[in-house]
């Protein structure tokens, strides 16, 4: 059965996060001054960077930037604000370094229920393959939320290709993002405008009339945005 951690479609996708997200250096200072009372946060395991070992880096296995950005963690159902995490988005991991130490540690992803990372609203759902197959387990980026209407997730994944070169083995990390729809507790995987169109199909002539009217692409790299517009249209209907 499929479950959603706490809170995950029960508030606006920004609602954990404070009004003006403060600057890297502010949140590490904010970090290691509350970490005597968040000291559970990051009693999870060792991340070794795995990157490390090519000899030649095309892209990185983080979400969006290389670098520690503060988030706003739901964590055993506790609220952490600005605490600068990475997301490493292969591992489905989220990253975050031990205050004044180089060790970093992944968070235990199980007590995540969501986060709030660089604008984007991440919530851990948990799939079976009995019920609704379609959803694996772990962190979906949640594009629109609208109540018992339509919701946009996508899964954020990367697939890594390897070559041995003269100075030693290449990795390309490529991105291969997965689109989901949500609609009367169900998910599926879209892929294109009639896949689309087949989940919303009670509004066919409407969404229809949208996309022509607004000349929306389906094609890989403007599909995301082109389903997410779509969508909000849908929900105001």
């Amino acid at each position: 059965m499929l479950a959603l951690g706490t809170s995950a479609f029960g508030q606006s996708a920004d609602s954990t996060a404070t009004a003006a997200a403060p600057g890297l250096a502010e949140a590490t200072s904010y970090y290691a001054a509350s970490v005597g009372t968040a000291a559970h946060l990051y009693n999870g395991t060792e991340y070794i960077d795995y990157s490390r070992k090519y000899s030649v880096l095309n892209g990185n296995q983080f979400f969006e930037v290389n670098e520690e950005r503060p988030a706003t963690i739901i964590y055993d159902s506790f609220r952490y604000p600005n605490i600068p995490i990475r997301y490493d988005v292969l591992l489905d991991q989220v990253v975050i370094r031990q205050p004044n130490s180089p060790l970093l540690v992944k968070l235990i992803s199980e007590k995540i229920s969501r986060f709030t990372f660089l604008g984007h609203t991440f919530v851990r759902l948990v799939g079976s393959e009995q019920v609704n197959p379609a959803i694996q387990t772990g962190f979906y980026d949640l594009l629109v939320e609208d109540g018992d209407k339509a919701q946009v997730l996508a899964k954020r994944l990367r697939k890594v290709q390897e070559r041995s070169t003269l100075k030693g083995i290449e990795a390309k990390f490529a991105k291969a993002d997965r689109l989901f729809l949500r609609k009367d507790g169900n998910y599926y995987p879209v892929k294109s405008k009639s896949s689309v169109l087949s989940v919303l199909a009670d509004k066919r002539k409407e969404l229809n009339r949208y996309i022509q009217e607004h000349h929306s692409s389906f094609s890989a790299d403007a599909r995301e945005a082109a389903v997410v517009e779509l969508v909000k249209y849908y929900n105001t209907l």
